[in-house]
């Protein structure tokens, strides 16, 4: 049985379509989410700052890790 008859590299790209969806979403999230945690604060400090840029920075890494290894 081979895994690159037409239906499944059909099936493979409505895969990879969803998870690309899924982890933009998992993106938007985390990026609101540190929108309003430095929101709530009355003057987001450095640290929290960093610690937001790098939990951006980590999910854009993995985002293009998984582009790079689906193709």
């Amino acid at each position: 049985m081979s895994l690159f008859k037409p239906e499944n590299v059909e099936a493979w790209g409505v895969v990879q379509e969803s998870l690309r969806c899924q982890l933009l979403g998992c993106i938007q999230q985390n990026v609101q989410n540190f929108h309003k945690l430095t929101e709530s604060l009355d003057s987001p400090n450095e640290e929290i700052e960093r610690l937001g840029r790098l939990l951006f920075a980590y999910f854009l890494h993995k985002h293009t890790s998984i582009q790079k290894s689906t193709l």
